[in-house]
């Protein structure tokens, strides 16, 4: 295991328009980077796109090649739960739940496959939602460039730095841990502070800089405010079910021929999450 990062290293890219990309499933995070696998898929693009099972119908809706993470079923909760007891040998904690805590074990889980898998497709480039850091990671290990999305304003790198502080002592132990284990087998430094935060040298921001107090601290050539993204696409879609609860049996709202408009308030991450945001989207 000492040597896995050793043979895919320093990858040549190929000859082919191939991109990678790497999210969870949460709708907040998925929809911004569907809207830019969309765009990239218009431009010719041929988009590879890692992320559990559940988000792999609306992945397929955009015209993106879904690919698994290991396993067609895996459950990134699981996955860091059987990283902390099994590599790590520690209990599980109770921020197992929390999504920028389990991201970290999960990273460790993934990054043995994730290597193989994307040295093997030789994309031009990697995208990774910025709670994705094994997108990071595979990126530095194997040398492609890469480009991170942040569904939510970019945190204050003062508070950045200690953002694992936030945890339980027994998490912080945890992500201590994870992080000497993936620089024990890979040769790469993961800073678990950044966990929710994984800035790239370009990073696409979902919203808009007029909402950012202090955005003078990230400069234009790393930072670009894109503004919120949605996609069309076909099949169903994450935050399909918030939106029907919304609309009640009323489906003719927003339907082409209908004369009723339905209003899409950009509201940043709010207006790109399931259920728990989107009510601040509509009105």
């Amino acid at each position: 295991e000492e040597g896995l990062a050793g043979p895919v290293q320093f990858q040549v890219p190929g000859q082919e328009r191939i991109i990678a990309c790497f999210c969870t499933e949460a709708s907040g995070h998925l929809n911004p980077m569907l809207a830019l696998a969309s765009g990239l898929i218009h431009q010719g693009w041929k988009v590879h796109f890692y992320c559990p099972k559940p988000a792999r119908q609306a992945v397929e809706g955009v015209g993106a090649m879904w690919c698994h993470m290991g396993k067609e079923d895996l459950d990134i909760y699981e996955l860091a739960a059987n990283v902390i007891t099994t590599d790590l040998g520690m209990e599980v904690p109770k921020e197992v739940t929390a999504l920028p805590f389990t991201v970290v074990p999960v990273s460790l889980g993934v990054l043995p496959y994730l290597l193989k898998s994307v040295a093997a497709l030789k994309p031009k480039f990697v995208v990774y939602d910025a709670c994705a850091p094994w997108g990071s990671l595979v990126g530095e290990i194997l040398r492609i460039p890469c480009v991170s999305i942040m569904t939510a304003l970019p945190m204050p790198m003062a508070e950045r730095a200690v953002h694992s502080n936030s945890f339980s002592e027994l998490g912080q132990k945890i992500l201590d841990a994870t992080s000497e284990a993936v620089k024990r087998k890979f040769g790469v430094h993961l800073d678990h502070n950044h966990s929710y935060t994984t800035y790239a040298p370009y990073t696409v921001i979902t919203t808009s800089r007029a909402w950012h107090g202090g955005h003078t601290e990230f400069p234009n050539a790393q930072f670009d405010y894109w503004g919120p993204m949605i996609s069309e696409r076909k099949g169903g879609a994450v935050g399909d079910e918030a939106l029907a609860k919304l609309l009640g049996g009323d489906r003719t709202i927003g339907q082409k021929g209908s004369g009723r408009r339905l209003v899409f308030c950009s509201l940043g991450t709010v207006c790109t999450g399931g259920a728990g945001f989107a009510k601040y989207g509509f009105a």
